[in-house]
């Protein structure tokens, strides 16, 4: 297993993993920018030259919240879940975020991913609230309810 930090190149392999319907240059438009971004990282695992699980980390914008960030997009494929994975990937974006000075991590999720929820309340995020309506549903013909949740970084 080897996590390194997503290239263009990775962009038809990632397709393979994540639930949207994404193509390979929708991820190769929509990527380009964030590869370069000093603000951004972007890893994925590797096992056996397949990607099999993804995260990214983004600060905040606001000058007086450059100690934020924000985890998105944390995908592991159904073939290695409950393996570890999850667990080696969240401490590698967590040493990303030191090195970027991040002491503060946020994320959501929805509220029926009830593995997800265990997962990050397993690695130390806690809940801070619900958004009502907070995200688009996986069908992407309704809304369901967001879990926000934090980390602070030792």
């Amino acid at each position: 297993m080897k996590i390194r930090r997503f290239s263009l190149e990775d962009s038809e392999r990632i397709t393979k993993f994540l639930f949207t319907a994404t193509t390979a240059e929708q991820v190769r438009e929509s990527y380009s920018e964030i590869v370069d971004d000093p603000d951004r990282r972007h890893l994925v695992v590797e096992i056996e030259g397949e990607l099999h699980a993804t995260v990214m980390l983004m600060r905040d914008s606001h000058p007086m919240n450059h100690h934020r960030g924000v985890l998105y997009g944390f995908v592991v494929s159904p073939k290695y879940r409950g393996k570890g994975i999850a667990e080696e990937l969240q401490k590698s974006i967590e040493l990303e975020a030191r090195k970027m000075s991040i002491s503060l991590l946020t994320l959501s999720t929805w509220e029926t991913n009830e593995r997800a929820i265990a997962f990050y309340k397993k690695v130390g995020f806690n809940v801070y609230g619900r958004l009502p309506k907070g995200t688009l549903n996986k069908k992407g013909n309704g809304y369901e309810t967001e879990i926000l949740m934090y980390k602070i970084l030792d």
